[in-house]
């Protein structure tokens, strides 16, 4: 029995990776694109779509005056990470926190730091990704540490004696918490410096899904997906098995490693994960535009924009619109959940760390963190839209 299941692995690896490569060929080639190319994303058990189950368009709607935010601050948070903590670190003007996400089309249930610990009671939370997916993980341990300042603790997951994750658990309530790097989701080893590639870059196997996700998936109870930061970098390399794709896009590599993700998810479910996997969508950085008399690369700006100008935002930063537009096509009638944060997030350039990364905060010289988020703020508002989601 164990060799026929080992014998059906191994042919299922071979022919996912065989479909990339010829994926990727052809659009090297230029015979077809990924947009075009529904033949490409393997059959789903799921009737699901990429959206929310319980058909809130969270992508519309507004930012108001939310009760007795925020839930936690940086002086009573342990896990907030100094860089991330800003009302520490110096940052006087706290309105950013204290907004919260309405969408246009349905009514949310508050969350509060309770009803949280009673939604994950049992459960292991796994966040797999880059630093943003880390600023949610952070959210999450925060607010639930929020609800039981006394009972929480640290924790860290351990794989032949090095650890691959850091987090908190409450183990009244049984409730874990872990936040597990992973740049890419798939697998990627750092490429040597070089006269070509002076900045360093990473070679990206986008038909293999990282190993720590392999092994702590099928344990976990829900899993939260995000990784986008890395992938622009002109330095990387991206290969199907030993194959290189010297002129792919960066988008359509993006749009192979979730295929990959969402074969390796659909897998598990059919037979140990048996819990929930949701994809949060990319989130803005807000370099490129400027704001409210600001100049672009800076974001120091202590107020939400208006409607408008965080349409100017999205179409100044078309990388992450045009990744945003893939996670939508490769989650449709998928089994990961697709939470799409980044609209919502577009007309916050106040809730970014800003100069607020240091003590008193950055040198003037010190250019702005306009990527990241500070604790708590926006991110605690993705964490509200996927409590209600989960609640559906």
């Amino acid at each position: 029995m164990g060799g026929h299941t080992a014998r059906r692995d191994s042919f299922e690896r071979r022919f996912q990776a065989a479909t990339l490569l010829v994926t990727a060929l052809l659009l090297e080639l230029g015979t077809c694109s990924l947009a075009s190319s529904s033949w490409i994303a393997w059959p789903s058990q799921s009737t699901q779509t990429g959206a929310s189950k319980w058909g809130c368009d969270i992508t519309s709607g507004e930012w108001v005056g939310g009760r007795n935010l925020p839930l936690y601050t940086g002086f009573n948070c342990p896990y907030v990470r100094s860089s991330q903590n800003c009302q520490k670190n110096g940052r006087q003007d706290m309105w950013f926190q204290k907004l919260k996400w309405r969408p246009h089309t349905c009514r949310t249930r508050r969350m509060t730091p309770k009803l949280l610990r009673n939604q994950l009671r049992d459960k292991l939370v796994l966040v797999f990704g880059d630093s943003v997916a880390k600023n949610f993980a952070t959210s999450v341990m925060c607010v639930l540490h929020s609800s039981s300042p006394n009972l929480s603790e640290p924790l860290r997951f351990e794989n032949r004696g090095s650890v691959v994750a850091h987090g908190m658990q409450i183990p009244r309530y049984n409730i874990r918490v872990a936040s597990v790097t992973s740049n890419f989701l798939t697998n990627a080893t750092d490429l040597p410096l070089s006269s070509s590639s002076p900045v360093g870059g990473y070679r990206v196997n986008l038909d293999q899904l990282q190993d720590d996700i392999l092994n702590l998936l099928p344990s976990a109870d829900l899993v939260v997906f995000q990784a986008t930061n890395w992938w622009w970098s002109r330095s990387n390399k991206f290969f199907i098995g030993d194959t290189e794709l010297t002129t792919i896009s960066t988008t359509e590599a993006y749009e192979i490693g979730l295929q990959t993700l969402r074969f390796f998810v659909e897998r598990a479910q059919q037979r140990a994960f048996k819990g929930t996997a949701v994809l949060l969508g990319a989130s803005p950085t807000h370099y490129d535009v400027p704001l409210q008399g600001v100049a672009g690369g800076s974001c120091q700006v202590n107020q939400k924009l208006t409607w408008l100008e965080a349409q100017e935002v999205r179409q100044g930063d078309s990388n992450t619109e045009r990744f945003r537009e893939v996670e939508r096509r490769v989650l449709l009638e998928s089994p990961i959940q697709y939470l799409d944060v980044g609209p919502m997030s577009d007309w916050r350039p106040d809730g970014h760390i800003q100069r607020w990364m240091d003590p008193g905060g950055a040198s003037p010289s010190t250019r702005d963190d306009c990527r990241h988020w500070c604790e708590g703020g926006v991110t605690d508002a993705w964490l509200e839209m996927l409590y209600n989601t989960l609640l559906h």
